[in-house]
């Protein structure tokens, strides 16, 4: 096993370590996170060189998520059935597993457009791995994986139109000759 490979797992597990140690409980239901996210985005984490391939972003653009009782489903074989979920309340300094430590985390977080304070965190253990999904927002939700920070955001449903109507979109009359 190389060096850097090495290297990479100790920083990712000490990160780990310190995300839990500053997380806590939190007082949003389960229900905020609920349901159907679908990619829109993805940057490269603050202070990261690393920056998103094409691919990446097409990928990112086509993924994903979904958070139900029975199973956790996400793009890049991310995913299981039966996952333990914990809803935590996380500082700036915890987000993305501790990957802002060190920083400026609430600038950072800010950035990302994150509330200031704590923020609501979903945690899924699976068997294989452990996610943090990060909430922006009650329709945003940001991880991090590999370096680069995914945003994803709940998919609207569109309200049928009022009855005896016109869609709700009515054209206002323009004054000849404009």
């Amino acid at each position: 096993m190389s060096h850097a490979l090495v290297r990479a797992f100790l920083v990712a597990a000490l990160a780990l370590v310190a995300s839990l140690a500053v997380a806590r409980p939190a007082s949003i239901p389960m229900a905020a996170f609920e349901g159907r996210w679908i990619g829109i985005g993805v940057e490269p984490a603050p202070g990261a060189r690393r920056q998103p391939r094409p691919v990446e972003r097409r990928d990112t653009a086509r993924s994903s998520l979904m958070f139900s009782a029975e199973s956790f489903t996400g793009p890049w074989q991310m995913g299981c059935a039966n996952p333990r979920y914990t809803v935590l309340s996380v500082p700036p300094e915890g987000l993305f597993q501790g990957m802002l430590a060190g920083r400026d985390a609430a600038d950072d977080a800010d950035r990302m457009g994150f509330p200031d304070g704590d923020v609501p965190t979903l945690r899924v253990d699976c068997p294989n791995a452990t996610f943090d999904f990060h909430l922006a927002g009650p329709t945003s939700l940001r991880f991090a994986f590999d370096g680069l920070i995914y945003a994803f955001e709940r998919p609207t449903v569109a309200s049928p139109p009022p009855s005896g109507g016109h869609g709700g979109a009515r054209e206002t009359p323009r004054p000849p000759g404009r």
